[in-house]
């Protein structure tokens, strides 16, 4: 065992429990590339869209402008001029060509050397800037501007999107809304009925109650008269007696017959 890793003992696994490291692995985290892609393209603008040192650019014609006049003395010396002309010659030679190039008539940059760094940006700008006068476009213009009205479409289609499902989901939430309203009122109405029906039956009871009452009422003082007449009449004959206890049982008879009646009146 070597650094907490391995057998403890070799014993029972055919080995000698030697650990030997893995040269074959590739630690691919070691070697692993970060990419940024917008710094990426920060940096490559850059380096593309790089302006030159003016000052640089400057002296570059400066020197090139001395260079002709240096050829022009040489030229003079050779044809056998005296210095005081070549001088002379010279210094009017420098004021001309100083003169065209602050003028703008001198153009020098096709004799820029392109292995200076400023002088190859001062040329990729003015190639830049001929294929934007070719193509017709602005210098004010911004590179992925052109996008814009591709994603102000996309940006109001999506918002006319989203209003139309706030609009559907506004509805669906005031039908749920109206169905629950409707739904408690019809709750409310039936136990509004369900009330009214149970006050019906309670008053209902309340006059079968009374009515029985009255009836008894009757009945009992139905009752005490034929007592009082059977006593009064105690002293006639068996005939006469007889004669009251069949009339009395009518009455009864017909007492109930009405009782009946009543009830199923009341029931229908």
């Amino acid at each position: 065992m070597y650094n907490n890793v391995g057998l403890s003992t070799a014993r029972g696994s055919g080995t000698n429990a030697y650990v030997q490291s893995n040269v074959a692995n590739l630690s691919f985290s070691r070697n692993k590339i970060v990419y940024n892609a917008e710094e990426d393209i920060a940096r490559a603008e850059a380096e593309v869209n790089k302006a030159p040192n003016l000052e640089l650019l400057d002296h570059e014609y400066k020197r090139l402008i001395e260079i002709k006049c240096v050829e022009f003395e040489d030229l003079m010396e050779g044809k056998g001029f005296s210095e005081e002309e070549i001088n002379s010659k010279v210094s009017e030679y420098r004021k001309l060509l100083f003169n065209e190039f602050e003028s703008g008539r001198l153009n020098m940059d096709a004799e820029l050397d392109l292995r200076n760094s400023h002088s190859r940006a001062k040329v990729a700008k003015q190639g830049r800037s001929n294929m934007r006068w070719a193509l017709g476009i602005d210098a004010s213009f911004v590179d992925g501007s052109s996008m814009e009205k591709l994603k102000k479409a996309s940006t109001t289609i999506l918002k006319e999107a989203n209003i139309t499902q706030d609009k559907a989901a506004l509805e669906k939430e005031m039908e749920k809304s109206m169905m629950e309203k409707l739904l408690e009122k019809i709750k409310k109405k039936r136990e509004q009925k369900k009330e009214i029906k149970k006050m019906k039956r309670a008053m209902r009871k309340k006059k079968d109650e009374s009515d029985d009452s009255s009836s008894s009422d009757s009945d009992s003082s139905d009752s005490s008269s034929t007592d009082s007449s059977s006593d009064d009449s105690s002293d006639n004959s068996l005939s006469d007696s007889s004669s009251t206890s069949i009339s009395s049982s009518s009455s009864d008879e017909k007492h109930k017959r009405k009782r009946e009646e009543r009830k199923e009146a009341r029931r229908n």
